[in-house]
């Protein structure tokens, strides 16, 4: 039997009951409807009769035995790594609202970002909650999972009769198929899968056409239940507010409190509902079966997963991306030559004086020891310098020496950055040009 998008989409909405709660005791919104757990629990045991869609965000693989660190947990330990004490508290406070896929992006070694990313969640062992909702998609009281964990954990379950899909290939391979799909829409940790991992701000962004064809198709007419995930990503949000299909949004959260923008504007959208409870509590009442997990409260280490050599170049870059010039002034130099011109046009970049920047970037293009894309970068990076600065002349001559550099790959990033630079460069001549 040929499977096709269409196939998975059905006529289906919250049951009534659920939709007409109300909460004296929480504000609600004047657009989605807040509740707790306990007030809803028949109407919550009724939805699997539908079958819904599980949205599972990185909190399901905090219980034991994946044991997994939460998105908390990794900011302290990345903090006490980088940084640590004797840092002000203002400045601590806005670390805690830099996204991981943020941090990563500012590693120094791009390349190497989605094999550390695997190591760090290269988890295999399901906890109660994975085994619970992979027996629920391979029975059929789930009609598909929607996760952006990158661990294994739900596919190393004993249940079979469920379709992980994480490349364009697994996807063409089950819309062939009957099976139920797992939808792994932010990669996998499997080794030697590392290029399908969304984990730094290059490649989070919008969805690529097959996985918003399958997301569509997935979620169409569908309750979407949303458990263990913030919904600080910039590419889930924005498809179930604004995607052009019916579907029926509920979002379980701890408190009201911890419920982040993106999410709000998806439960406006949608006219959703905010169930504020306990995920355990959740799942045993959804799949109609006793649960029980427990989370380990350790903290996590992150010098484990990191090399020492890089935590200097990585802490000033993090700097660098915050605009912290006055804390990136006084933290240690780095040793590295290409490290240390970075941090030099970055202070020069943070304070206006452009020219300095520009001279660092100039001065480091002349590094011996830099590949052909490090050299471009420097070299791009030299021509927008000047020309904030307004010495135009000199911008478009660093421009122009940067397409020697273009022969050959290079990255799809680098090449929009200097289409960008000739095309603000060919408007501001066209504003001082007499003659345009």
């Amino acid at each position: 039997m040929t499977r096709s998008p269409s196939a998975v989409s059905a006529d289906r909405s919250i049951p009534q009951g659920l939709v007409s709660l109300n909460s004296s005791t929480v504000s609600p919104s004047p657009l989605y409807r807040c509740v707790r757990l306990a007030d809803c629990r028949r109407e919550i045991a009724s939805l699997c009769k539908r079958q819904p869609v599980l949205l599972l965000g990185s909190f399901i693989s905090t219980y034991a035995p994946t044991s997994l660190p939460s998105g908390i947990a990794v900011c302290e330990g990345l903090w006490r790594l980088l940084f640590g004490k004797r840092w002000p508290d203002w400045f601590e406070a806005d670390f805690w609202r830099v996204p991981f896929e943020s941090l990563m992006q500012c590693y120094p070694d791009r390349t190497s970002v989605p094999h550390v990313v695997r190591g760090l969640f290269a988890a295999h062992t399901p906890n109660p909650l994975h085994r619970a909702t992979a027996d629920g998609l391979a029975n059929g009281a789930l009609s598909s999972i929607i996760t952006t964990n990158y661990d294994c954990a739900l596919e190393a379950c004993t249940t079979t009769g469920f379709s992980p899909i994480t490349t364009e290939a697994d996807y063409d391979a089950w819309r062939r198929s009957t099976t139920s799909p797992c939808f792994k829409i932010h990669g996998t940790a499997t080794e030697g899968f590392e290029g399908s991992l969304i984990c730094d701000l290059a490649s989070e962004g919008r969805l690529p056409r097959w996985k918003r064809d399958l997301l569509h198709a997935l979620l169409a007419g569908r309750t979407v239940i949303v458990l263990g995930y913030s919904g600080r990503d910039f590419d889930i949000c924005p498809e179930l507010a604004d995607a052009d299909i019916p579907l029926d949004l509920i979002w379980l959260q701890r408190s009201r409190r911890s419920l982040v923008p993106n999410a709000a504007r998806a439960l406006n959208h949608r006219k959703g509902l905010l169930v504020l409870g306990d995920l355990v509590e959740f799942l045993t009442t959804l799949l109609d079966q006793p649960l029980i997990a427990e989370r380990l409260s350790l903290p996590w280490d992150a010098s484990e997963h990191f090399p020492k050599d890089v935590i200097m170049e990585w802490r000033s870059n993090i700097l660098d991306w915050m605009a912290c010039a006055t804390l990136l002034r006084n933290a240690p130099k780095p040793h590295d030559d290409v490290a240390r011109s970075r941090r030099n046009a970055a202070l020069g970049g943070h304070t206006g004086r452009y020219r300095d920047a520009a001279r660092a970037f100039e001065q480091a293009t002349r590094l011996p020891a830099l590949s052909r894309q490090e050299r471009l970068a420097f070299q791009l990076q030299a021509a927008g310098a000047w020309f904030i600065y307004g010495r135009y002349g000199k911008a478009w001559r660093a421009l122009r020496a940067s397409e020697g550099l273009l022969q050959g790959p290079v990255d799809e990033e680098l090449l929009l950055t200097t289409l960008e630079l000739r095309l603000i460069m060919y408007m501001r001549l066209s504003q001082v040009s007499p003659c345009w």
